[in-house]
């Protein structure tokens, strides 16, 4: 008997719960100038994500393609804000009746102002390469920045990528920020703009007012620190950025990554080998840190980070935070409740770990602010229909509508095919979500992610040999043509569950 062959064609998606700590699209500040917003045909259809207060939708110019903000009559701005999603290049042409004034924006991820002559009157943005914006806007007085350029800091804390101020610190940086100390995080990797905007996220939680700083370095998979440092090439290059670094920061406190490669990573362990030799050149050149501390094991100095503290722990607030790195999270379910440290200097004079030990309470965001009443909304009503018989399945929500269709024809020597289509429209992006979590089944992933609509690589599971396809499951969509029962659609590749799912309110299924 010859075996019905079947294809998907479907977009992957994920839907994580609501209540996680993305960031939703929220309008720009007050003061921002309604500008008319000119560009290429190819974005011209949605330039409006350069102010629709989501970090996450961007704008891609392409090298030598032009973005034209032109001002309203009578307007007077005070500065330009613009947010890179990724490092870039950009010229940018300030018009005003005085004539032309011409510069270039730092090609750091982050947003970050610039000042403006009050008769700018247009703003043309020109791509010197490859460029996505994250946000651009023009404001009449100056906004404050969740986060801003460090100029010096009382706390360096050098990390390896990031995540690791919650997996490694267990939100540490938090203590220092609740006791009015300036935190500065370096990560020795770089980072893409997904990740790097999640990163903001994450530290402007903590408490942390400085944007982070990214030295860069390519991840080698090197398994030993001797195997990351000679993939890194001449070494004296980083220590002598290092140590540059420190002389411009100028800290009170430098903490640094665990030297145990068995413990920690071997990049961490490249990285702590690197800091010692910046620390060094800095104080032959006058710039010696006057506390250093390290991660280390048991044998060390403890900080409890789940102690009980009026507005929360540490621990706690770095669990709160953690869903930010979704792909990251699915292989660590624990942070670290306490940290141990070691001393490699000091204690000296004014020692910002002796003001956390010493801390009586733990508030990172301050006393809560009074909350006017406002009337609660109800829940989006959810709405779907099954018909297998007709392959035809639709699920809809406020915020989300995915259509699936089952579609069947005859290819080549009548050989039949079976095909599922989706048709997915979203209010927003928040409704997408992509994650991995290793071993597991993608229909509970799927179910553990309260999903809409979730997709793996291969049709299901890669061991079942005669009914693999789809499952489809009331109130979601699982993908499977022999269960009729309750659950959503999915896919898989693997014996690692990569999936891709969309959700879109709390009822889940």
């Amino acid at each position: 008997m010859r075996k019905r062959r079947f294809a998907i064609c479907i977009l992957g998606l994920l839907l994580l719960l609501p209540g996680h700590t993305f960031s939703e699209p929220s309008a720009p500040p007050d003061g921002v100038i309604a500008c008319a917003v000119s560009g290429p045909k190819a974005v011209a259809s949605y330039l409006d994500h350069l102010t629709d207060g989501d970090p996450f939708s961007t704008v891609t110019l392409e090298k030598r393609e032009r973005l034209t903000l032109t001002l309203p009559d009578g307007a007077a701005p005070s500065g330009l804000y613009l947010d890179l999603f990724a490092p870039g290049s950009l010229c940018v042409t300030l018009i005003s009746p005085n004539g032309k004034d011409v510069f270039t924006p730092e090609a750091a991820v982050g947003l970050r102002r610039y000042p403006l002559d009050p008769s700018v009157t247009e703003i043309v943005l020109e791509a010197q390469e490859k460029t996505v914006l994250s946000e651009l806007y023009a404001a009449e007085r100056e906004l404050r920045l969740p986060l801003a350029d460090c100029a010096q800091a009382d706390v360096l804390i050098l990390l390896n990528e990031p995540g690791d101020e919650l997996e490694r610190l267990g939100g540490l940086p938090a203590r220092f920020a609740a006791q009015g100390y300036s935190v500065q995080i370096d990560y020795f990797t770089a980072a893409d703009g997904d990740t790097a905007h999640r990163c903001l996220a994450v530290l402007e939680g903590l408490g942390v007012t400085n944007l982070p700083y990214f030295y860069g370095a390519a991840k080698t998979g090197a398994q030993t620190a001797e195997g990351v440092l000679a993939g890194l090439g001449p070494g004296s290059l980083l220590i002598r950025a290092l140590a540059k670094r420190l002389a411009s920061v100028r800290p009170k406190l430098l903490l640094l990554p665990d030297s145990d490669e068995q413990r920690g990573s071997a990049a961490e362990a490249a990285l702590y080998r690197l800091a010692s030799g910046a620390l060094q050149n800095a104080a032959e050149n006058g710039s010696a840190v006057p506390n250093v501390y390290a991660l280390c094991g048991a044998n060390g100095i403890e900080l409890f980070l789940d102690a009980p503290q009026p507005n929360g722990s540490a621990y706690s607030l770095a669990q709160s935070l953690y869903p930010n790195y979704a792909e990251r999270r699915v292989y660590r379910t624990a942070l670290p409740e306490t940290l141990f440290v070691t001393p490699l200097t000091g204690p000296a004079a004014d020692d910002p770990l002796s003001a956390v030990l010493d801390a009586p309470a733990f508030e990172p965001f301050g006393p809560p602010a009074p909350i006017a009443a406002a009337p609660v909304e109800p829940e989006p009503e959810e709405t779907f229909s099954l018909d297998f018989d007709a392959g035809h399945w639709t699920y809809e929500s406020a915020a989300l509508t995915v259509t699936v269709d089952r579609v069947s024809i005859l290819r080549s020597k009548n050989n039949p095919l079976v095909y599922y289509a989706a048709d997915i429209t979203m209010r927003s992006y928040s409704s997408y979500r992509s994650g991995v979590r290793a071993f597991t089944a993608p229909w509970k992933f799927a179910r553990l992610e309260r999903a809409v609509l979730a997709i793996t690589g291969d049709n299901l599971t890669a061991s079942e040999k005669e009914r693999k396809g789809c499952l489809i499951r009331q109130p979601c969509f699982l993908f499977g043509l022999n269960d009729r029962h309750h659950v959503p659609v999915c896919f898989q590749s693997s014996t690692t569950s990569s999936i891709r799912s969309i959700k879109s309110c709390r009822k889940g299924f």
